[in-house]
């Protein structure tokens, strides 16, 4: 099988359509050299890895940018972290609103 994705620094191919994660020594399927459930498992259990991946299209990357992920998007932030770092700015805006209007 033909390792071309750069998830497969982060696993080992153990045959029988599996994959070991080398970081949590999980096993993950990737039957038919399918990569997305390796890049899945990355996103959720790993999102201090970074991972580039390649946008599909300019349009997409340009009008994906005016948004909070789209912003992370650029620095190769994985989209489970950019949601994160989305809900975090959400509560920081409610705290910061909060805390204004008690002292006014």
């Amino acid at each position: 099988m033909s390792k071309r994705s750069t998830t497969w620094n982060h696993f080992e191919d153990i045959g029988d359509g599996k994959a070991r994660c080398k970081l949590c020594h999980a096993d993950i399927g990737c039957r038919g050299g399918s990569t997305s459930s390796l890049w899945k498992h990355m996103e959720m259990k790993h999102t201090h890895v970074v991972l580039p991946k390649l946008q599909t299209s300019t349009a997409a990357a340009s009008n994906s940018s005016l948004t909070v992920p789209g912003m992370f998007s650029k620095t190769n932030i994985t989209s489970a972290r950019s949601e994160k770092l989305s809900d975090l700015i959400k509560t920081e805006k409610k705290l910061i609103a909060t805390k204004y209007h008690d002292r006014h």
